[in-house]
Protein backbone atom coordinates (compact mmCIF):
# COMPACT_ATOMS: atom_id res chain seq x y z
CA UNK A 1 0.00 0.00 0.00
CA UNK A 2 2.80 2.38 0.67
CA UNK A 3 3.75 1.78 -2.45
CA UNK A 4 0.75 2.69 -4.24
CA UNK A 5 0.01 5.72 -2.08
CA UNK A 6 3.36 7.04 -3.37
CA UNK A 7 2.67 6.51 -6.98
CA UNK A 8 -0.70 8.38 -5.91
CA UNK A 9 0.95 11.28 -4.17
CA UNK A 10 3.29 11.72 -7.74
CA UNK A 11 0.59 11.51 -9.72
CA UNK A 12 -1.26 14.18 -7.68
CA UNK A 13 1.53 16.68 -7.67
CA UNK A 14 1.24 16.70 -11.38
CA UNK A 15 -1.97 17.62 -11.63
CA UNK A 16 -2.50 21.35 -12.23
CA UNK A 17 -6.11 21.35 -11.00
CA UNK A 18 -5.05 20.63 -7.27
CA UNK A 19 -1.95 23.59 -7.54
CA UNK A 20 -4.76 25.92 -9.22
CA UNK A 21 -7.31 25.41 -6.70
CA UNK A 22 -4.91 25.46 -3.69
CA UNK A 23 -3.57 29.14 -5.30
CA UNK A 24 -6.89 30.10 -5.79
CA UNK A 25 -7.94 29.53 -1.62
CA UNK A 26 -5.34 31.24 -0.85
CA UNK A 27 -5.24 34.23 -2.93
CA UNK A 28 -9.28 34.36 -2.11
CA UNK A 29 -7.34 34.85 1.59
CA UNK A 30 -4.98 36.93 1.07
CA UNK A 31 -7.53 39.21 -0.70
CA UNK A 32 -10.26 39.04 1.82
CA UNK A 33 -7.62 40.72 4.04
CA UNK A 34 -6.30 43.33 1.59
CA UNK A 35 -9.61 45.09 1.02
CA UNK A 36 -10.62 45.23 4.67
CA UNK A 37 -7.14 46.91 5.20
CA UNK A 38 -7.90 49.08 2.11
CA UNK A 39 -11.53 50.47 2.73
CA UNK A 40 -10.44 50.54 6.79
CA UNK A 41 -7.32 53.39 5.57
CA UNK A 42 -9.27 54.69 3.07
CA UNK A 43 -12.79 55.40 5.22
CA UNK A 44 -11.46 56.41 9.11
CA UNK A 45 -15.38 54.73 10.10
CA UNK A 46 -15.05 51.93 8.35
CA UNK A 47 -16.48 48.95 11.16
CA UNK A 48 -15.18 46.15 9.57
CA UNK A 49 -11.58 46.57 9.29
CA UNK A 50 -10.95 44.36 12.27
CA UNK A 51 -9.05 41.28 12.14
CA UNK A 52 -12.20 39.45 14.19
CA UNK A 53 -14.83 40.54 11.80
CA UNK A 54 -11.88 39.25 8.90
CA UNK A 55 -11.74 35.88 11.08
CA UNK A 56 -15.07 35.02 11.34
CA UNK A 57 -15.82 35.85 7.82
CA UNK A 58 -13.14 33.68 6.53
CA UNK A 59 -13.48 31.15 9.03
CA UNK A 60 -17.54 31.26 9.20
CA UNK A 61 -17.48 30.59 5.63
CA UNK A 62 -17.92 26.86 5.51
CA UNK A 63 -19.46 26.42 2.42
CA UNK A 64 -16.12 27.61 1.01
CA UNK A 65 -14.23 25.04 3.15
CA UNK A 66 -16.53 21.94 1.89
CA UNK A 67 -16.30 23.06 -1.80
CA UNK A 68 -12.57 23.39 -1.79
CA UNK A 69 -12.72 19.73 -0.47
CA UNK A 70 -14.71 18.56 -2.66
CA UNK A 71 -12.82 20.29 -5.49
CA UNK A 72 -9.33 18.91 -4.02
CA UNK A 73 -11.11 15.43 -4.12
CA UNK A 74 -12.45 15.85 -7.77
CA UNK A 75 -8.95 17.25 -8.89
CA UNK A 76 -7.46 13.23 -7.04
CA UNK A 77 -10.20 10.95 -8.32
CA UNK A 78 -11.89 12.85 -11.52
CA UNK A 79 -11.39 10.93 -14.38
CA UNK A 80 -9.15 8.11 -13.34
CA UNK A 81 -10.94 4.93 -14.45
CA UNK A 82 -8.58 3.73 -16.87
CA UNK A 83 -5.80 4.17 -13.94
CA UNK A 84 -8.08 2.33 -11.85
CA UNK A 85 -8.50 -0.74 -14.00
CA UNK A 86 -4.74 -0.98 -14.85
CA UNK A 87 -4.26 -0.71 -11.43
CA UNK A 88 -7.03 -3.46 -10.19
CA UNK A 89 -5.32 -5.89 -12.99
CA UNK A 90 -1.75 -5.72 -11.43
CA UNK A 91 -2.99 -7.08 -8.27
CA UNK A 92 -3.73 -4.38 -6.10
CA UNK A 93 -7.30 -4.42 -4.36
CA UNK A 94 -9.67 -2.26 -4.65
CA UNK A 95 -9.78 -1.70 -0.65
CA UNK A 96 -6.04 -0.73 -0.93
CA UNK A 97 -7.13 1.65 -4.20
CA UNK A 98 -9.74 3.80 -2.06
CA UNK A 99 -8.16 3.78 1.33
CA UNK A 100 -5.11 5.38 -0.28
CA UNK A 101 -7.27 8.08 -1.89
CA UNK A 102 -8.77 8.75 1.08
CA UNK A 103 -5.87 9.32 2.85
CA UNK A 104 -4.00 11.22 0.10
CA UNK A 105 -7.14 13.54 -0.10
CA UNK A 106 -7.39 14.08 3.62
CA UNK A 107 -3.55 14.13 3.83
CA UNK A 108 -3.74 17.28 1.17
CA UNK A 109 -6.95 18.80 2.43
CA UNK A 110 -5.33 19.09 5.71
CA UNK A 111 -2.07 20.80 4.25
CA UNK A 112 -4.03 23.12 2.80
CA UNK A 113 -5.85 24.01 5.80
CA UNK A 114 -3.39 24.29 7.56
CA UNK A 115 -1.62 26.57 5.07
CA UNK A 116 -4.79 28.65 5.02
CA UNK A 117 -4.76 29.29 8.61
CA UNK A 118 -1.73 30.27 9.07
CA UNK A 119 -1.96 33.17 6.11
CA UNK A 120 -4.84 34.21 7.31
CA UNK A 121 -3.64 34.81 11.17
CA UNK A 122 -0.80 36.20 9.62
CA UNK A 123 -2.78 38.75 7.73
CA UNK A 124 -4.45 39.65 10.43
CA UNK A 125 -2.20 39.85 12.89
CA UNK A 126 0.34 41.91 10.62
CA UNK A 127 -1.85 44.54 8.43
CA UNK A 128 -5.31 44.29 10.40
CA UNK A 129 -5.85 46.26 13.24
CA UNK A 130 -6.30 43.67 16.30
CA UNK A 131 -8.49 43.41 19.55
CA UNK A 132 -7.04 41.59 22.53
CA UNK A 133 -7.81 37.98 22.87
CA UNK A 134 -8.35 37.83 18.83
CA UNK A 135 -5.89 35.16 18.50
CA UNK A 136 -3.87 33.41 21.37
CA UNK A 137 -0.79 31.89 21.11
Amino acid sequence: MINYLKSEQYRLLWKKSLHLTSLVCLLLISAAGAVLAYFGKSDPSFPYATSTFYYSNVLGSAGLIILIAFIVNISLTGKDTSVLKNTISFGITRMTVYWSKLILTFGYFLLLSIIGLCLLIGIGETVLPTESGSVRI
